[in-house]
């Protein structure tokens, strides 16, 4: 079975984009390039959203980002439902972000890394696999997190809402016996 690869980039990325596309392509791997298809300033959420959808959605195995700094793009996929997105600029952090995190989209700085570098650490990203065990675990709490977030909230109001009703007793009660021993 082919990889299926989501690819975007911002302007701080175009070319870094348009060279790693034909390396994936010269691997025979299936690339969606989302854009930008232009060097002109363009807003990097509107590209970070599109690929984060595409794995979310199950359309691609998994998503490659790049802006100038990375932290944009990593900061905007990262808002999505089971995507795990990783700025890396070594291959080392590229292979303890799919072994440890199960990260689905890398990302990339690229006005901060050369293309030598970049194909290296896409090369290790996309064949490293998730070590599961221990990390497992953690990967869920990630997800867990998101969907109990609701109930935490819910159940944060009850208790501040339960010590404010318990406040407000004492302090009618004490309210009572300061009364009653001043009536004595």
């Amino acid at each position: 079975m082919t990889l299926k690869i989501s690819l975007g980039a911002d302007h701080g990325g175009y070319e870094l984009k348009q060279l790693l596309h034909k390396w994936l392509n010269s691997k025979s791997l299936t690339v969606k390039d989302f854009g930008t298809n232009i060097q002109e300033s363009v807003d990097y959420p509107v590209y970070a959203h599109l690929v984060a959808k595409s794995i979310q959605n199950n359309q691609c195995d998994f998503g490659i980002l790049i802006c100038g700094s990375g932290q944009g793009m990593a900061i905007t996929a990262n808002k999505y439902n089971k995507i795990r997105a990783a700025l890396c600029w070594e291959k080392t952090i590229a292979a303890l972000a799919r072994l440890h995190n199960n990260a689905n989209i890398l990302v990339l700085p690229g006005r901060f890394i050369s293309t030598d570098k970049a194909i290296e650490i896409v090369e290790v990203f996309l064949s490293t696999k998730f070590e599961g065990g221990r990390h497992q675990k953690r990967v869920d709490m990630i997800l867990q997190n998101i969907q109990s977030s609701a109930t935490i909230l819910k159940n944060g109001l009850f208790i501040r809402n339960h010590t404010l009703k318990r406040y407000k007793q004492l302090l009618r009660n004490s309210k009572l016996i300061r009364k009653r021993s001043s009536l004595n």
